[in-house]
């Protein structure tokens, strides 16, 4: 599928692609939105980039989802905002069901 990304998000995507390529699993769009699936055990170095070299520094929304699926059953989805050009994004972290954990964001969104 072929991503039709204006220029800020294109420059979101291609920056995480340079600096975090072997933790992206995947980008897509649904509904007119970007979603951006990565590792778990990346995602405070991920959100520390996205605020402070991306400008997401508004935290919209944290909520989790029962994929109901045997392998990385559950996921944590990160609503983020850049406030200067009113883009907005999802980042999206997957775990196992025997060990759901991943650390908090929530030093780097105070």
């Amino acid at each position: 599928m072929s991503l039709d990304l204006n220029e800020t998000l294109q420059a979101v995507v291609d920056g995480l692609s340079e600096n975090f390529s072997d933790k992206l699993i995947e980008v897509y769009q649904s509904s007119g939105d970007t979603f951006i699936r990565v590792e778990a055990d990346s995602i405070l170095e991920i959100s520390k980039y996205l605020k402070e070299k991306q400008h997401f520094v508004f935290l919209c929304d944290v909520f989790g989802n029962d994929r109901y699926t045997s392998d990385e059953r559950f996921e944590v989805v990160y609503n983020l905002m850049n406030l200067r050009t009113q883009t907005r994004i999802f980042v999206k972290a997957r775990v196992e069901e025997e060990n759901p954990t991943i650390e908090s964001v929530s030093s780097i969104w105070k």
